[in-house]
């Protein structure tokens, strides 16, 4: 059930990220010119594949859009609700920590370029800033409850044994340096994957 739910949803959002970038370009472009990019994201079944996999990849694309969507329908609308647009900022967040940096992006252009006075739109980044931080707030604060880290990510759990590959490579190919400077250096939840190297993906030579 749950793989058929993940395919499912990473379809659905991959369509809403092809209907998010049609109401996105019609905002420059008129007629059929506006269907361009729409078209090309839903026809293209190579990326399709990539998006229905059950990763965070169709979920972050749909946020993207959306946020860009919103956010340039807020450069020249009043500040009050521009926390709206940050909790899409924050959400997009969530689901990929290094949107951190398209959410800042949209967030400085907001500013530079909105409409209204200087203070109008510093008003309006900020209310949206706070709508962002505000949601990335509660779920740093149950993360840190429930995991023990503010934002844990996949990464943490894909670079599980890298430390422990590095240093078993390091005394195959530098038996000069001592073996107990190396496993030193290895966290202690990965000093016994030591024992195991064939439990290990090595760096290759010429890396």
């Amino acid at each position: 059930f749950f793989l058929r739910a993940s395919v499912a949803l990473g379809g659905l959002f991959f369509a809403l990220t092809g209907v998010a970038l049609y109401r996105l370009t019609r905002g420059w472009l008129t007629g059929w010119r506006a269907l361009i990019a729409p078209v090309l994201w839903t026809a293209n079944y190579s990326l399709l594949a990539v998006y229905i996999t059950g990763k965070e990849n169709a979920l972050f694309a749909f946020l993207l859009v959306l946020a860009c969507v919103l956010i340039r329908r807020r450069m020249s609308a009043p500040a009050r609700g521009a926390w709206r647009e940050g909790a899409v900022l924050g959400l997009m967040v969530l689901s990929r920590v290094n949107a951190i940096f398209p959410a800042l992006l949209l967030l400085a252009v907001l500013y530079l370029w909105g409409g209204g006075s200087r203070a109008e739109r510093a008003r309006r980044a900020g209310m949206a800033a706070a709508g962002m931080f505000a949601v990335l707030a509660v779920w740093c604060v149950y993360a840190q409850i429930a995991f023990g880290v503010l934002i844990p990510n996949s990464g943490t759990a894909k670079l599980f044994g890298s430390w422990a590959a590095l240093a078993v490579f390091a005394e195959q190919h530098f038996p000069w340096i001592p073996a107990g400077w190396i496993e030193a250096l290895v966290p202690g939840s990965e000093r016994v994957l030591l024992a195991r190297p064939d439990l290990l993906t090595l760096p290759a030579r010429d890396v």
